[in-house]
């Protein structure tokens, strides 16, 4: 490593948001609600974070889903 990287992270900043995007959800919804919730919530906080994102190249599981408007959760 040429000590460029402080965290041994490829994508340091790309991870900074990940995780911020996850607190943020957590923080908003609360604790108590089933996996699924918290997907959805995080769906629309990552299309939000990153707009651009081929999310055609994920499996079908994990990309947001295109049938309805697109909810935003109050926070945003």
């Amino acid at each position: 490593m040429d000590g460029s990287h402080t965290d041994g992270l490829l994508h340091q900043n790309g991870a900074f948001q990940i995780r911020g995007a996850v607190f943020e959800v957590y923080r908003a919804m609360g604790a108590g609600f089933l996996e699924a919730v918290y997907q959805e919530c995080l769906e629309v906080e990552f299309s939000v974070l990153f707009p651009c994102f081929p999310w055609f190249l994920l499996p079908s599981f994990l990309r947001p889903k295109q049938n309805g408007p697109v909810r935003t959760p109050a926070h945003l």
